[in-house]
Protein backbone atom coordinates (compact mmCIF):
# COMPACT_ATOMS: atom_id res chain seq x y z
CA UNK A 1 0.00 0.00 0.00
CA UNK A 2 0.93 3.66 -0.59
CA UNK A 3 2.63 5.23 2.15
CA UNK A 4 1.70 8.99 3.27
CA UNK A 5 3.71 11.44 2.63
CA UNK A 6 6.29 12.63 5.38
CA UNK A 7 7.65 16.01 5.79
CA UNK A 8 10.05 17.52 8.41
CA UNK A 9 9.19 20.14 11.46
CA UNK A 10 11.25 23.21 10.24
CA UNK A 11 11.03 26.52 9.35
CA UNK A 12 8.57 26.07 6.40
CA UNK A 13 6.26 24.22 8.19
CA UNK A 14 3.54 26.34 8.19
CA UNK A 15 3.74 27.21 4.56
CA UNK A 16 4.34 23.19 4.02
CA UNK A 17 1.39 22.05 5.87
CA UNK A 18 -0.93 24.72 4.03
CA UNK A 19 -0.72 23.56 0.66
CA UNK A 20 -1.51 19.86 1.96
CA UNK A 21 -4.68 21.35 3.87
CA UNK A 22 -5.75 23.34 0.75
CA UNK A 23 -5.78 20.57 -1.28
CA UNK A 24 -7.18 18.40 1.29
CA UNK A 25 -4.50 15.77 1.03
CA UNK A 26 -2.87 13.93 4.31
CA UNK A 27 0.57 14.32 5.58
CA UNK A 28 2.81 13.60 8.76
CA UNK A 29 4.60 15.90 10.55
CA UNK A 30 7.80 14.74 12.30
CA UNK A 31 9.43 15.96 15.04
CA UNK A 32 6.61 18.54 15.92
CA UNK A 33 8.07 20.67 18.62
CA UNK A 34 6.32 23.13 21.07
CA UNK A 35 3.48 20.99 22.02
CA UNK A 36 3.38 20.37 25.88
CA UNK A 37 1.58 16.49 25.70
CA UNK A 38 4.33 15.18 23.50
CA UNK A 39 6.45 15.11 27.82
CA UNK A 40 3.61 13.26 28.67
CA UNK A 41 3.56 9.55 29.53
CA UNK A 42 1.05 6.94 30.02
CA UNK A 43 2.36 6.75 33.84
CA UNK A 44 2.55 10.33 34.53
CA UNK A 45 -1.06 10.55 33.88
CA UNK A 46 -1.54 7.52 35.81
CA UNK A 47 -0.37 9.27 39.14
CA UNK A 48 -1.73 12.43 38.22
CA UNK A 49 -5.55 11.06 37.86
CA UNK A 50 -5.52 7.74 38.49
CA UNK A 51 -8.43 7.99 40.84
CA UNK A 52 -10.62 9.84 38.37
CA UNK A 53 -13.80 8.62 36.52
CA UNK A 54 -13.55 8.55 32.62
CA UNK A 55 -16.37 6.88 30.27
CA UNK A 56 -14.94 3.89 28.79
CA UNK A 57 -16.15 2.04 25.53
CA UNK A 58 -16.88 -1.84 26.49
CA UNK A 59 -16.64 -4.31 23.51
CA UNK A 60 -16.22 -8.14 23.65
CA UNK A 61 -13.71 -7.96 21.14
CA UNK A 62 -11.20 -5.39 20.11
CA UNK A 63 -12.51 -4.92 17.12
CA UNK A 64 -14.59 -1.54 17.39
CA UNK A 65 -17.20 -1.96 14.77
CA UNK A 66 -20.77 -0.09 14.38
CA UNK A 67 -23.83 -0.39 12.23
CA UNK A 68 -26.72 1.71 12.20
CA UNK A 69 -28.52 -1.00 14.62
CA UNK A 70 -25.72 -2.04 16.57
CA UNK A 71 -25.28 -0.22 20.10
CA UNK A 72 -22.41 0.67 21.94
CA UNK A 73 -22.12 0.17 25.81
CA UNK A 74 -20.11 2.95 27.87
CA UNK A 75 -19.08 2.15 31.60
CA UNK A 76 -17.60 4.07 34.03
CA UNK A 77 -14.03 3.10 35.24
CA UNK A 78 -11.31 4.98 36.65
CA UNK A 79 -7.80 5.69 34.73
CA UNK A 80 -6.36 3.24 36.84
CA UNK A 81 -9.01 0.76 36.64
CA UNK A 82 -8.76 1.31 32.71
CA UNK A 83 -5.12 0.65 32.64
CA UNK A 84 -5.15 -2.36 34.85
CA UNK A 85 -7.93 -4.04 32.71
CA UNK A 86 -7.86 -2.56 29.68
CA UNK A 87 -4.02 -2.01 28.74
CA UNK A 88 -2.00 -4.32 30.80
CA UNK A 89 -5.02 -7.19 31.39
CA UNK A 90 -6.35 -6.92 27.56
CA UNK A 91 -9.78 -9.35 27.93
CA UNK A 92 -9.97 -9.64 31.59
CA UNK A 93 -13.46 -8.39 31.62
CA UNK A 94 -14.32 -7.40 28.08
CA UNK A 95 -12.69 -4.83 25.89
CA UNK A 96 -11.68 -1.43 26.86
CA UNK A 97 -11.33 1.95 25.03
CA UNK A 98 -11.03 5.39 27.16
CA UNK A 99 -13.22 7.72 24.75
CA UNK A 100 -11.37 10.74 23.64
CA UNK A 101 -13.64 13.16 25.10
CA UNK A 102 -14.11 12.03 28.54
CA UNK A 103 -10.57 12.57 30.10
CA UNK A 104 -10.13 15.65 28.50
CA UNK A 105 -13.25 16.85 30.69
CA UNK A 106 -12.23 14.64 33.64
CA UNK A 107 -8.90 15.47 34.44
CA UNK A 108 -8.81 18.83 35.71
CA UNK A 109 -6.41 21.73 33.91
CA UNK A 110 -5.49 19.17 31.43
CA UNK A 111 -6.90 20.93 28.85
CA UNK A 112 -5.00 23.91 29.28
CA UNK A 113 -2.06 21.81 28.53
CA UNK A 114 -3.38 20.80 24.88
CA UNK A 115 -1.80 24.10 23.38
CA UNK A 116 -0.90 23.81 19.79
CA UNK A 117 2.81 25.64 18.57
CA UNK A 118 2.22 29.04 17.12
CA UNK A 119 2.89 27.38 13.65
CA UNK A 120 -0.10 25.68 13.87
CA UNK A 121 -2.78 28.19 15.75
CA UNK A 122 -3.85 30.02 12.70
CA UNK A 123 -5.49 26.90 11.08
CA UNK A 124 -7.58 26.44 13.92
CA UNK A 125 -8.44 29.61 15.54
CA UNK A 126 -11.53 31.60 13.96
CA UNK A 127 -15.28 32.02 14.20
CA UNK A 128 -16.81 29.10 14.11
CA UNK A 129 -14.19 26.60 13.81
CA UNK A 130 -15.46 24.87 17.26
CA UNK A 131 -12.66 23.38 18.16
CA UNK A 132 -12.92 19.86 20.10
CA UNK A 133 -9.83 18.35 22.40
CA UNK A 134 -9.61 14.87 22.58
CA UNK A 135 -7.68 12.14 24.79
CA UNK A 136 -7.33 8.41 23.39
CA UNK A 137 -6.05 5.45 25.40
CA UNK A 138 -6.20 2.01 23.93
CA UNK A 139 -4.21 -1.22 24.16
CA UNK A 140 -2.25 -3.03 21.76
CA UNK A 141 -4.49 -4.75 18.99
CA UNK A 142 -7.78 -1.55 19.11
CA UNK A 143 -9.21 -1.88 15.78
CA UNK A 144 -11.55 1.03 15.23
CA UNK A 145 -14.20 0.53 12.03
CA UNK A 146 -13.54 2.20 8.57
CA UNK A 147 -15.50 5.63 9.32
CA UNK A 148 -14.70 9.64 8.07
CA UNK A 149 -15.22 12.66 10.45
CA UNK A 150 -16.62 16.24 9.34
CA UNK A 151 -14.12 17.96 10.76
CA UNK A 152 -10.57 18.61 10.00
CA UNK A 153 -8.13 16.78 11.95
CA UNK A 154 -4.47 17.15 13.93
CA UNK A 155 -3.97 14.15 15.33
CA UNK A 156 -0.92 13.72 17.52
CA UNK A 157 1.06 10.29 19.07
CA UNK A 158 2.45 10.98 22.24
CA UNK A 159 3.04 7.51 22.86
CA UNK A 160 3.27 4.16 21.30
CA UNK A 161 2.55 3.67 17.52
CA UNK A 162 -1.20 3.61 15.52
CA UNK A 163 -1.73 2.86 11.59
CA UNK A 164 -4.09 4.35 10.00
CA UNK A 165 -5.36 3.50 6.77
CA UNK A 166 -6.85 6.60 4.78
CA UNK A 167 -9.13 6.54 2.01
CA UNK A 168 -10.31 9.76 -0.47
CA UNK A 169 -13.64 11.34 0.37
CA UNK A 170 -16.47 9.52 -1.74
CA UNK A 171 -19.56 7.42 -0.95
CA UNK A 172 -19.87 5.91 -3.91
CA UNK A 173 -17.61 2.13 -3.46
CA UNK A 174 -17.48 2.89 0.11
CA UNK A 175 -20.89 0.97 1.39
CA UNK A 176 -21.85 3.70 4.22
CA UNK A 177 -24.72 2.82 6.54
CA UNK A 178 -27.65 4.36 5.35
CA UNK A 179 -27.84 8.40 5.66
CA UNK A 180 -31.13 8.70 7.91
CA UNK A 181 -28.92 6.88 10.47
CA UNK A 182 -26.46 7.28 13.51
CA UNK A 183 -23.75 5.60 11.59
CA UNK A 184 -24.00 6.65 8.33
CA UNK A 185 -20.31 7.84 8.46
CA UNK A 186 -19.36 4.60 8.85
CA UNK A 187 -18.32 1.64 6.65
CA UNK A 188 -19.15 -2.01 7.47
CA UNK A 189 -16.20 -2.75 5.09
CA UNK A 190 -12.90 -3.98 6.83
CA UNK A 191 -10.16 -2.92 4.28
CA UNK A 192 -7.48 -5.11 5.79
CA UNK A 193 -9.56 -8.02 5.47
CA UNK A 194 -11.54 -7.39 2.42
CA UNK A 195 -14.31 -9.21 1.44
CA UNK A 196 -14.08 -8.63 -2.70
CA UNK A 197 -17.29 -10.87 -3.11
CA UNK A 198 -19.58 -8.54 -0.72
CA UNK A 199 -17.94 -5.50 -1.74
CA UNK A 200 -16.91 -5.47 -5.04
CA UNK A 201 -16.88 -1.51 -5.74
CA UNK A 202 -14.49 -0.66 -2.86
CA UNK A 203 -11.57 1.78 -4.03
CA UNK A 204 -8.41 -0.89 -2.45
CA UNK A 205 -6.06 0.87 -5.32
CA UNK A 206 -7.05 4.28 -3.40
CA UNK A 207 -5.79 3.31 0.25
CA UNK A 208 -3.23 5.38 1.52
CA UNK A 209 -1.21 4.18 4.71
CA UNK A 210 -0.05 6.11 7.56
CA UNK A 211 2.02 4.66 10.53
CA UNK A 212 1.83 7.42 13.26
CA UNK A 213 4.71 7.14 16.13
CA UNK A 214 5.17 9.57 19.41
CA UNK A 215 6.30 12.89 18.36
CA UNK A 216 4.51 12.61 15.04
CA UNK A 217 1.38 14.23 13.81
CA UNK A 218 -0.62 13.40 10.98
CA UNK A 219 -2.97 15.84 9.48
CA UNK A 220 -6.22 14.00 8.66
CA UNK A 221 -7.84 16.18 6.34
CA UNK A 222 -11.90 16.41 6.16
CA UNK A 223 -14.30 13.68 5.10
CA UNK A 224 -11.23 11.23 4.41
CA UNK A 225 -11.91 7.49 5.40
CA UNK A 226 -9.71 6.40 7.89
CA UNK A 227 -9.96 2.91 9.67
CA UNK A 228 -7.25 2.63 12.85
CA UNK A 229 -5.61 0.18 14.17
CA UNK A 230 -3.65 0.61 17.52
CA UNK A 231 0.21 -1.26 16.74
CA UNK A 232 2.44 -0.28 19.67
CA UNK A 233 1.69 -2.04 23.37
CA UNK A 234 -0.22 1.05 24.50
CA UNK A 235 -1.71 3.96 23.01
CA UNK A 236 -1.63 7.94 24.29
CA UNK A 237 -2.63 10.13 21.45
CA UNK A 238 -4.24 13.66 21.54
CA UNK A 239 -6.40 14.98 18.49
CA UNK A 240 -7.82 18.75 17.94
CA UNK A 241 -11.17 18.66 15.61
CA UNK A 242 -12.27 22.23 14.32
CA UNK A 243 -14.41 22.72 11.22
CA UNK A 244 -12.89 23.68 7.72
CA UNK A 245 -15.12 26.46 5.78
CA UNK A 246 -15.38 26.39 2.21
CA UNK A 247 -14.83 22.36 2.46
CA UNK A 248 -18.49 21.89 3.91
CA UNK A 249 -20.01 22.86 0.60
CA UNK A 250 -17.13 21.66 -1.50
CA UNK A 251 -17.65 18.07 0.01
CA UNK A 252 -21.73 18.60 0.34
CA UNK A 253 -22.31 14.67 0.79
CA UNK A 254 -20.20 14.14 3.69
CA UNK A 255 -21.32 17.21 5.16
CA UNK A 256 -25.16 16.19 4.87
CA UNK A 257 -24.76 12.60 6.78
CA UNK A 258 -22.64 14.71 9.27
CA UNK A 259 -25.72 17.00 9.59
CA UNK A 260 -27.81 13.74 10.07
CA UNK A 261 -25.87 12.24 12.64
CA UNK A 262 -26.25 15.75 14.43
CA UNK A 263 -29.99 15.51 14.14
CA UNK A 264 -30.10 11.97 15.14
CA UNK A 265 -27.90 13.30 18.70
CA UNK A 266 -30.35 16.08 19.41
CA UNK A 267 -32.20 13.74 21.22
CA UNK A 268 -30.89 10.78 23.53
CA UNK A 269 -27.22 11.26 22.58
CA UNK A 270 -25.62 7.93 22.22
CA UNK A 271 -23.41 7.99 24.66
CA UNK A 272 -25.71 8.63 27.34
CA UNK A 273 -27.39 5.38 25.70
CA UNK A 274 -24.53 3.83 25.98
CA UNK A 275 -23.92 4.75 29.64
CA UNK A 276 -27.36 3.79 30.77
CA UNK A 277 -26.74 0.56 29.14
CA UNK A 278 -23.56 -0.19 31.28
CA UNK A 279 -25.02 0.80 34.28
CA UNK A 280 -27.98 -1.89 33.81
CA UNK A 281 -25.90 -4.81 32.86
CA UNK A 282 -23.65 -3.94 36.04
CA UNK A 283 -26.60 -3.81 37.98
Amino acid sequence: MKQVDRVPWNGDIKAVLGRYIASNQPVIVEGIEGFPPTQWTVEELERRYGDVEIRVLVSDSQKFAYDEKRERTITRLTLHEFLERGVRNIGADGKHYALGKSPVDQFQGLRDEIVLPSELQGFVSGVGRFLEKNIWMSPHGTSTALHFDTQENFNIQIQGEKSFWLYPPAIDGMYPYKLNSQASYLSPVSPRDLDRGQYPDFPEDLGIEAVLGAGQLLYLPYSWWHQVDTTGYGNLNVNIWWLPRWKLLGLWQQSLRGAFVLAHRLGAHPHRRAESRGRKQAA
